[in-house]
């Protein structure tokens, strides 16, 4: 069995600040706001668009070994990034150094992910009991915990709501400062990829194919909607529509309102990650190598990008630019309206979390 070595976190940015002492950076750290925060695909709706704009070429300013690989996503808080391993690790780097300034040991010691929100640290793990605890974020004390079953993808917190999915097929929702359960919603089939949110609606993806819209409020089904083709990507919401993709190649656009199909792509290669999405442009990557951008409103294909190898990120837009990983150990930035590289940086080994750009550095890790 090969056994997994480190994982480096390659940092670049555009101009260096000053670091601040560990404590200092847990105690000060910004909470409760969205600006002072990002989750996969960079808020509620999992759109991979960043405010901020990073111009390729970008300089290798530091990076950071772990003792395994990292899991989905890096979330950033302020100027912290925190990430799980699959030892069952969660790390807190200070982003202007690079340098540790905590790591908490997830109960079970498997995997785990996590969210901060109003200075909690909420972890949810793939397998273990429990799977669902919230600790202080400065003394590292537990404040609740619950056990939901194995948790799949990536918790979301919205207005105060924490909503996770689990592999047993229920949605669960709870007040994310107590803990309390405020509704579950059994599914019957397991849940996969990430939740969205919009306009008080929940999106969520589950085994055969089906997307679901539940209630924020109490978990009523508003839609349901059945793909052709397994899902393991995430919803993502942009305006009045809904994208997702399956493992069989075809790209969708939903209405959010009522799931009717807007749209379908045939795409070269099954999608298993999740897309970025736009007012006017999708940008979808495949198993086949190629990222796609189609036109939002009616899913005719603007360019396409051939990499010559598994697309393993989700495409992250930064101003001008889209940025993604590949398997074989590459990073790219693309022209967003040409589709023309513009940039690439290659790394030690596979490129399967999804990038950030945070602060003013853009943030991804390779398997190594």
């Amino acid at each position: 069995m090969r056994i997994e070595r480190i994982i480096g976190i390659l940092v670049v940015l555009t101009f260096l600040l000053s670091t601040s002492c560990q404590r200092s950076l847990l105690r000060d750290a910004e909470f409760g706001e969205d600006e002072a925060t990002w989750v996969f695909g960079g808020g509620s709706q999992r759109r991979g668009w960043s405010s901020e704009a990073m111009m390729p070429p970008l300089k290798l300013v530091w990076t950071y070994k772990a003792n395994s690989a990292l899991g989905e996503a890096i979330v950033a808080v302020d100027t912290l990034l925190l990430f799980g391993t699959k030892d069952g690790l969660i790390t807190i780097l200070g982003m202007r150094s690079g340098k540790s300034v905590r790591r908490f040991k997830v109960k079970g010691k498997v995997e785990g992910t996590c969210l901060v929100d109003d200075g909690r640290l909420v972890v949810a793990q793939r397998l273990g009991r429990p799977s669902l605890y919230a600790i202080d974020f400065v003394t590292g004390k537990t404040v609740w915990q619950k056990n939901l079953g194995p948790v799949v993808g990536e918790p979301l917190i919205v207005e105060n709501r924490l909503v996770v999915g689990s592999g047993r097929g229920e949605v669960v929702v709870l007040d994310a400062e107590t803990g309390e359960v405020l509704w579950k919603r059994d599914l019957g089939v397991s849940v996969r990829g990430n939740p969205a949110w919009a306009e008080d609606a929940l999106f969520i993806t589950t085994e055969g194919g089906i997307v679901w819209s539940l209630s924020l409020i109490d978990g009523n089904v508003r839609w349901k909607r059945n793909l052709s083709g397994s899902l393991t990507a995430s919803p993502v919401v942009a305006g009045d529509k809904l994208f997702v993709g399956t493992t069989e190649g075809l790209m969708y656009g939903l209405s959010a309102a009522n799931g009717s199909v807007v749209w379908a792509h045939r795409c070269e290669g099954g999608v298993y990650e999740t897309a970025a999405a736009g007012a006017r442009t999708v940008y979808v990557g495949t198993s086949q190598g190629i990222l796609y951008a189609l036109y939002a409103d009616e899913g005719k294909e603007a360019w396409r990008f051939e990499t010559g190898s598994v697309v393993g990120t989700p495409p992250l837009v930064s101003g001008d630019w889209v940025y993604f990983g590949t398997l074989d150990r590459v990073l790219y930035a693309v022209d967003k309206e040409t589709g023309k590289e513009a940039w690439r940086f290659r790394a030690r080994g596979r490129v399967r979390t999804a990038p950030l750009v945070w602060r003013g550095m853009l943030v991804f890790a390779s398997e190594d």
